[in-house]
């Protein structure tokens, strides 16, 4: 069954949320698709210091919530469904969801990024409790938690996550690529450690007598200074890095019709005032066009 959207959405973190309220704003009712919860990356964020109007900052999570209120004014709807393929065709987009199918005029991109993968085989046994974005980590207190990278986002989620746990950073090599403040914070934090020239090549679970999933995880690296070492802990969090979520688009190119809005083309530069700003000028520029016809 096919279902006629003039606009669609794919993404409803920041620039998918911006481009439905700006579309709203201007009398349309776009489709916009989420196949994860609304508000992407934002959960992961500990605090945001650097979006205009709180000037105490904000968590990810009050954001998202904020978010979710202003939606909910403007009666705008997710439709809660993964993408499978958004693909061009005689001019029209058609979003193949499951067994439906969508057809659009109009297109925006908003699908946000997804982690680089693990570089190494994760055994069936320890995929909960490897984790490469730390929402189902928000709730977990008195854990060992072992974050692996040196960006921002290691170190903004050991923050987030030192709350209620202990935490052990890890750096492969000498080198912090985290903004300054963030690694101040943390090393100022007792419940953080920050160990460099770490490189993780395994991870297993403890063997025990009883074996099971509250059984400490074992993680083998190789240190620059000690040679072959071993870690135990409860979880671990690949903070290794994101490239774009595009795996769905087939035969699609960027033009009047179709828009990448946020951190699926912004590259290294993945803030949420970027991605709102983005959101909100995209909805700009194909209500301009519209308009243009009548």
């Amino acid at each position: 069954m096919k279902r006629k959207k003039l606009i669609s959405i794919v993404g409803a973190g920041p620039a998918g949320i911006a481009t439905a309220i700006q579309l709203k704003r201007y009398g349309y009712d776009p489709g916009l698709f989420e196949m994860d919860r609304i508000g992407g990356l934002l959960w992961n964020a500990n605090f945001i210091e650097n979006y205009p109007g709180f000037p105490k900052g904000i968590s990810g999570p009050q954001l998202i919530h904020l978010m979710e209120k202003q939606m909910w004014n403007l009666e705008i709807k997710v439709i809660d469904s993964y993408v499978e393929e958004l693909d061009f065709d005689r001019g029209i987009h058609e979003l193949s969801v499951g067994r439906k199918s969508y057809e659009s005029e109009f297109v925006v991109i908003a699908s946000g990024t997804k982690p680089l993968s693990i570089p190494m085989n994760v055994p069936e046994e320890l995929k909960l409790r490897i984790h490469q974005n730390i929402v189902n980590l928000l709730g977990v207190c008195e854990k060992h938690i072992i974050i692996i990278g040196s960006g921002d986002a290691a170190f903004d989620q050991a923050i987030n996550l030192s709350r209620n746990n202990t935490i052990t950073i890890l750096n492969r090599n000498g080198q912090t690529n985290a903004l300054p403040l963030l690694v101040e914070r943390a090393l100022a934090n007792k419940k953080i450690s920050y160990l460099l020239n770490i490189n993780v090549y395994n991870i297993e679970i403890k063997p025990t007598s009883e074996k099971d999933a509250e059984s400490p995880l074992i993680i083998h690296c190789k240190s620059g200074n000690k040679g072959k070492i071993t870690m135990e802990c409860d979880e671990v969090v690949f903070a290794i890095g994101r490239e774009p979520r595009l795996d769905f688009c087939k035969n699609i190119m960027t033009n009047e019709f179709c828009y990448m809005a946020g951190d699926v083309k912004n590259g290294i530069y993945r803030q949420v005032s970027i991605a709102t700003g983005d959101g909100i000028m995209t909805a700009m520029k194909i209500h301009e066009i519209i308009s243009a016809r009548k």
